[in-house]
């Protein structure tokens, strides 16, 4: 039974709420690597989703204490998820305890039997909108970064060509997606403002 990973992915690692998590597990790495990016991507890619709970938040990879995604960050949905998740373990007693070296603890599930994983495509899908988010704010060549990008985690990681093609088709719905509701909301604005 899997259940605790498979809610962690469905409501964490989802098309609809991967660049959050992502972002917040990115931040998380920022701490201890020089390259949080590709190191998030590596752990996410290769490392089976884990439900394992600290006093700041969820740890969303097996054996992996440092990539966090915090309370305060979590949506009320995700929120809830962790809490049923929770309750749900406790109850039946499938849990782990253990101690860190910086005086905090996790407790973990440790029922779930068969491993389960982010999609790739999701994962490369995160990183790359935050890269094209920051790029924007920077007012930096989106495409010329992203490619850098791509081929950074290319020689880094072991990926398939249609799992970076299919993180690009998500890129490309999204931006499609976004230009859409911006052009309602330029015609919604147009209707509204008198002449």
């Amino acid at each position: 039974m899997s259940q605790y990973t498979t809610h962690v992915r469905d409501a964490f690692f989802s098309r609809d709420t991967v660049v959050a998590s992502v972002k917040q597990c990115v931040k998380s790495l920022s701490y201890y690597t020089d390259d949080p990016l590709v190191s998030f991507a590596n752990v996410a890619i290769q490392k089976p989703l884990s439900f394992t709970v600290t006093t700041q938040g969820l740890c969303p990879f097996e054996d992996n204490v440092r990539i966090i995604i915090p309370y305060a960050a979590m949506s009320l949905e995700q929120l809830a998820v962790t809490r049923r998740l929770m309750d749900v373990g406790s109850a039946k007693y499938e849990f782990m305890n253990c101690s860190h070296q910086n005086g905090d603890f996790s407790v973990t599930a440790v029922c779930d039997r068969r491993a389960v994983h982010v999609d790739p495509c999701l994962v490369i899908f995160g990183i790359f909108s935050l890269v094209r988010s920051a790029a924007r704010v920077w007012n930096l060549n989106a495409q010329t970064i992203l490619s850098v990008m791509q081929q950074h985690i290319i020689s880094t990681l072991c990926l398939h060509q249609h799992q970076l093609q299919g993180a690009w088709e998500l890129m490309q719905e999204t931006e499609a997606g976004q230009r859409v509701l911006e052009g309602q909301t330029a015609k919604s604005r147009a209707a509204i403002t008198p002449e």
